[in-house]
């Protein structure tokens, strides 16, 4: 005797997948070939999934977790948290940059470099400036005497 059991709809599949086709438009892994719009082949390379599965979590036939749910995401380059949840927005929203901090930091590397008499390449200056960046940004402003101390022991 045959079965007539229904199959009840995952909602969370099924919304999980719209967010993923939504971000897959709009990072254009998109197929005309795939019932859900994803490149589902694709996808399941960059997960290490089979086609099979990749094409389920795109259709929201079944709910990706844990590892899987993170490599989507990842191939997507959205906030796990928002592929899963729908929680805030698609990606990570950038920090404001505080303009007057990160110009004391650039002034304190110039004085620090002419009081040591040292002059940085630009690349090492610019990670210099984004480690005082970071300190000033948790309240410890750039000293350019005590980094002109440090900037004449590196350069010694």
């Amino acid at each position: 005797m045959r079965s007539t059991m229904r199959h009840h709809k995952d909602v969370e599949a099924e919304a999980i997948a719209g967010r993923l086709q939504q971000a897959a438009k709009a990072r254009g892994l998109t197929s005309d070939r795939s019932r859900s719009g994803v490149d589902v082949s694709a996808m399941a390379e960059a997960i290490g999934s089979s086609y099979e599965m990749a094409r389920r979590y795109a259709e929201g036939m079944a709910k990706p977790a844990g590892g899987i749910a993170r490599a989507i995401a990842d191939w997507l380059k959205v906030r796990a948290a928002w592929l899963l949840y729908g929680d805030g927005g698609m990606e990570e929203e950038a920090p404001a940059v505080n303009e007057s901090a990160l110009e004391a930091c650039i002034q304190a590397l110039e004085e620090a470099q002419r009081l040591a008499g040292v002059k940085l390449p630009p690349g090492r200056a610019a990670q210099i400036v984004a480690a005082l960046y970071r300190e000033a940004s948790h309240g410890a402003a750039p000293s350019a005497s005590s980094l002109a101390a440090s900037l004449r022991v590196l350069a010694a």
